[in-house]
């Protein structure tokens, strides 16, 4: 997981750098000679190729100039303005001998909602690993691996990008006036809220860049830890002058760090919010594994030796302690002896552990989750997902054998939502379950996308009603160009839809003697991605021998109908014929019908 995680980290700083441009002075125009898409959204990603494009210039769509992310010679990165005419429209480029290209036309659409997806946003680069920010406003703002810094307006609408100088160090922060907070290696760097730069912070030289934060804190001012050699914990001022400075004792340190989140909260229960917390992992190093309270005014109130580490499968890649509404501070970390897995409670006080709870099997968990209420949640052991109260009473399990990750209770406390996959190797998912019964609510796939299976990549960030869920994601084995995507999804548990869909048909089979017993399991869901429960479903077996038996059976709470058959070797094929519910209709046009299997 080290060499993955150090891997993942380097290519992607090699991708920044091989960003700048080194072109000597173009004369002549450019040529366009495709765009990567006919129709675009407004905000749409547009990739114009060509040639003689330079390394600079503008892209005109409807005349109007377009943001771009990125410039090379024969290939341009470019969005479609949000004030594009709804039309068909040119799209010319002016490269550095100011002389214009030739036009190609583009049809420009408005973005409308496709089910739980309110909108989704195509970004210039391999994947969003740091949670998106929500400023007050509602503009979202995400950091993708590339260095791209883009805001968005709650409908979906680009307001700007800005570059920094290679990948992102840390999740994105807003304050209350807009301004904008993102890190790079060693920098901390204010985007004004227009999206032009404000000021940088970078640490003087020895430090390793920062390795938490930048986050907002309580009283305005920045925070944020930089590596072993720099200046540890810090706090800015909202004009980037250095307040204070401290290395940790002992000192802080991260290996392969993916930009670990701040959390604050008060030192006593009721009290105001005065401490940060953060957690550091050197993958069991004695020395520095540990957490960390310091004040705001920079002086470290305790620390805690821990044995954890982030290399659980991909259910923890971004360590966090996580404070209760009363003040408690949760984590999960392994124990020592047997390495086994816990939940942990701690005084925010004293630092002092409070209790434990070791969940079963407790081969690795996430990152806890903690609603308005005290109630805790948290996955375990890569495809379990467990609701406990604030003492570690347990509630539910849900377990389905799916792979999960990064739960995150919604503010609304109604939903818990999370990440994952069906399995390794195929598209990923993500998924709300019912706070209070552990329950399936809705799933939404998030399918192929350029050749490669996409899934979840970001810790989900709720608005503050909880009624949407913003995330980044990942395409993993595709071709051609990279990007991926963010996304806004509904998060409400009332989107109900009207149609029955089969999304997926899962078959497998076991030998007994000449005989071969197949089972079969239809996944039924509705047009937003609801699982549907009591739907009642038709479906034809063919068998090796070519004849044919029809079956019924009605969906679980997963939304998933079980079929059994038994006969000889050979393929066995299930068809679905009609799937039924009142109030609903079946909708086989945009339905998996068939699956076969050969034993």
């Amino acid at each position: 997981m080290k060499f993955k995680l150090m891997q993942k980290l380097t290519m992607a700083a090699i991708g920044t750098f091989l960003l700048i441009p080194v072109y000597g002075t173009v004369t002549g125009p450019g040529t366009i000679s495709s765009l990567s898409a006919n129709a675009l959204d407004r905000s749409g990603y547009l990739e114009v190729l060509g040639s003689n494009f330079g390394g600079s210039g503008e892209v005109l769509i409807d005349g109007i100039s377009a943001r771009v992310t990125r410039w090379e010679s024969t290939r341009i990165v470019a969005y479609v303005p949000e004030t594009a005419g709804l039309t068909t429209v040119p799209v010319q480029v002016v490269n550095e001998s100011g002389q214009p290209s030739n036009t190609l036309n583009l049809t420009v659409t408005a973005r409308v909602a496709n089910g739980r997806v309110k909108w989704r946003f195509q970004a210039a680069s391999d994947y969003i690993l740091q949670r998106p920010a929500l400023g007050p406003d509602g503009t979202i703002v995400a950091h993708d691996s590339g260095g791209n810094v883009y805001a968005l307006q709650a409908d979906g609408s680009l307001k700007w990008t800005f570059k920094t100088r290679v990948f992102a160090a840390g999740p994105p922060s807003i304050g209350l006036d807009g301004t904008v907070y993102v890190a790079d290696s060693s920098t901390i760097t204010a985007i004004n809220p227009n999206g032009s730069l404000k000021w940088t912070f970078t640490e003087p030289p020895g430090g390793q860049g920062v390795i938490a934060g930048p986050t907002i804190g309580p009283d305005g001012n920045i925070y944020a830890v930089t590596d072993i050699g720099g200046l540890g914990a810090l706090a800015l001022s909202p004009s980037g002058q250095l307040l204070w400075s401290n290395t940790g004792d002992p000192v802080m340190a991260e290996q392969a760090q993916l930009g670990v989140e701040m959390s604050f909260g008060p030192s006593h229960p009721g009290g105001a919010v005065d401490q940060f917390y953060v957690t550091f992992d050197d993958f069991g190093s004695s020395e520095r594994d540990h957490m960390y309270a310091f004040s705001l005014t920079g002086e470290q109130a305790w620390t805690i030796p821990l044995f954890m580490t982030k290399d659980t499968s991909g259910m923890m890649q971004q360590q966090r302690p996580i404070v209760g509404p009363d003040g408690t501070v949760f984590l999960s970390a392994t124990v020592a002896t047997g390495g086994n897995w816990s939940l942990n409670a701690f005084d925010p006080a004293s630092g002092a552990l409070l209790r434990s709870y070791f969940p079963s099997p407790g081969l690795g968990m996430s990152v806890p989750t903690v609603g308005p209420d005290g109630r805790v949640y948290f996955g375990q052991s890569l495809s379990y997902l467990q609701g406990v109260t604030g003492d570690f009473v347990p509630r539910w399990t849900f377990f389905d054998g799916s792979i999960l990750s990064y739960p995150v209770v919604s503010p609304a406390n109604d939903i818990v939502f999370t990440g994952g996959a069906p399995n390794y190797g195929v598209p990923g998912f993500v998924r709300a379950f019912s706070t209070s019964s552990g329950q399936l609510l809705w799933s939404l796939d998030l399918g192929v996308e350029n050749g490669g299976n996409q899934n979840m990549e970001s810790i989900p960030r709720f608005t503050p009603d909880g009624s949407t869920v913003y995330f980044g994601t990942v395409i993993l084995g595709g071709t051609g160009s990279t990007f991926c995507f963010l996304y806004a999804v509904d998060a409400t548990s009332s989107t109900s839809g009207t149609l029955l869909r089969s999304t997926n048909i899962n078959l497998s089979a076991k030998t007994q003697g000449d005989q071969v017993k197949v089972k079969g399991l239809v996944t039924v869901k509705d047009e937003n991605g609801t699982v549907i429960p009591s739907a009642t479903v038709a479906i034809k077996w063919q068998l090796p021998t070519g004849s044919t038996q029809k079956k019924k059976a009605t969906t679980d709470t997963s939304g998933n109908a079980t079929f059994s058959i038994q006969s000889g070797h050979g393929t066995y094929t299930l068809k679905v014929t009609d799937i039924s519910k009142t109030g609903y209709t079946f909708d086989p046009a945009n339905s998996v019908l068939s699956n076969s299997i050969t034993k």
